[in-house]
């Protein structure tokens, strides 16, 4: 009996215990925030190191700290969330205040652990981000390198896409289609993804070569006949410094002209031809490598910028020509006339030439050589043929000139006994010599 009494005494103690407890604030313990109470105050207090745009899957709580009498309750947690795009571990710091009511009340929120918080993808690099990597990469087109940017990029497809979620890799093969004033061009490239904290272009390379194509308003058809219109408005310059002479073009000396290709610039809005002909002035055969250069206006199409010629002299047919003119024999004398007969010509340029003249009947073997880099020619003395004998006064002629190509002269200066005078000679057009002189010249 007394046990009994005893055991029920005890058992009125700890009932009148709890009830003490509860009064003095048992409540608040009991209203600790657990695990479901933080997910929900995370969600709805405006604090939070989670986004708005992020789902939380799973708070874990790791620690806390509760102070009842300055009513403060510090929790460490690691929260698990997702969007559409990667999953994320993040850890933080709670910080809880009791009101006057005596309720738990989140006040602050603060990043812990920052070198462990981790992101995770869960798809694959979205078209948005792949047209965006695409920016400030560059593509060659036709010769000409484009730097692609939002102006530039019309379309983007992916036609592949071989993503690695655990490898955190994503490899994209794309068409894109770019575009400017005047063309359009297709082609694929492949990119690959890295993910940290996002997908990121790692490497990109030339999948398949970009095609264009122009615009109808924008087509340039440059055939030969409108290239030879162009060609015969300009004049080139053959030489430089005071070997330059200035060369005149025409429809009828023109052969053999070539378009090899062209490069386009500025995203198909500049072109720049190749080409190249063959120039026959007279005697003198030249090959011709020339540029032009077209630049697109969009009120007037295309224009011709500008043209470069660049000529060499590739043969003169020196064999078999004729030659008339004068010559200075001493410096204030009168001219005299004279021809010259060029009788042959070895392939090194060198020249056999004959010079003729009267009173006394004389004829001279010459030997010739023309630089056809300078258009210069040189004729020395070889021997007599006619040597009219006993007159000191006839020279052995020698000739330093310059072969004019557009008028098809030689002038000069004439060796003689150390001395310089001038001379002038053109090609004979089959008529008589002057003063009716033929293989002649008058002193």
């Amino acid at each position: 009996m007394k046990r009994a009494l005893k055991t029920l005494l005890m058992l009125c103690a700890l009932l009148l215990i709890i009830a003490t407890l509860t009064a003095c604030g048992g409540s608040g313990l009991r209203a600790i925030p657990n695990a479901n109470r933080i997910q929900e105050d995370l969600a709805e207090s405006g604090l939070s190191i989670i986004p708005t745009s992020q789902t939380i899957d799973n708070i874990e709580i790791i620690d806390y700290e509760t102070d009842r009498d300055a009513g403060i309750h510090i929790v460490s947690v690691v929260v698990h969330s997702h969007d559409e795009e990667a999953s994320y571990i993040k850890y933080g710091i709670l910080s809880y205040r009791r009101n006057a009511d005596r309720e738990w009340i989140l006040s602050a929120i603060d990043p812990d652990r920052q070198n462990l918080w981790s992101m995770s993808p869960l798809v694959g690099t979205q078209e948005a981000v792949i047209e965006a990597s695409l920016h400030g990469l560059r593509v060659t087109i036709d010769g000409d390198e484009w730097q692609l940017d939002g102006d530039s990029i019309e379309n983007v497809t992916v036609n592949s896409q071989n993503t690695q979620l655990e490898n955190r890799r994503d490899t994209v093969v794309a068409t894109v289609i770019l575009g400017s004033d005047v063309l359009t061009a297709q082609g694929q490239v492949e990119l690959t993804f890295v993910f940290d904290g996002g997908w990121f272009r790692d490497s990109y390379r030339s999948y398949t070569p970009f095609v264009s194509e122009y615009r109808p308003h924008a087509v340039l058809d440059l055939s030969t006949d409108n290239l030879l219109d162009e060609i015969i408005r300009e004049t080139m310059t053959l030489g430089s410094g005071q070997y330059a002479q200035t060369i005149s073009l025409s429809r009828e000396e023109i052969s053999n002209l070539s378009i090899e290709g062209y490069i386009s610039s500025n995203k198909g809005t500049s072109r720049v031809y190749d080409y190249s002909f063959t120039l026959t002035k007279g005697i003198v055969v030249i090959q011709v490598e020339a540029q032009a250069t077209y630049r697109f206006d969009n009120m007037s199409g295309w224009l011709l910028d500008r043209t470069t010629l660049s000529p060499t002299v590739t043969r003169v047919n020196f064999e078999g020509t004729r030659w008339v003119g004068t010559y200075r024999e001493f410096m204030g004398s009168s001219r005299h006339s004279f021809v010259m007969e060029i009788t042959g010509m070895a392939s090194d340029g060198t020249m056999r030439v004959e010079a003729h003249g009267t009173s006394p009947t004389r004829t001279q073997v010459l030997a010739g050589a023309i630089d056809l880099t300078r258009m210069t020619v040189t004729f020395r003395f070889e021997e007599w043929i006619v040597n009219p004998g006993g007159f000191r006064t006839i020279p052995e002629i020698g000739l330093n000139g310059r072969f004019d190509i557009e008028t098809s002269t030689m002038r000069g200066s004439q060796i003689l006994f150390g001395g310089y005078n001038e001379f002038e000679l053109r090609l004979d057009d089959g008529q008589s010599v002057e003063n009716g002189g033929n293989h002649e010249y008058e002193s």
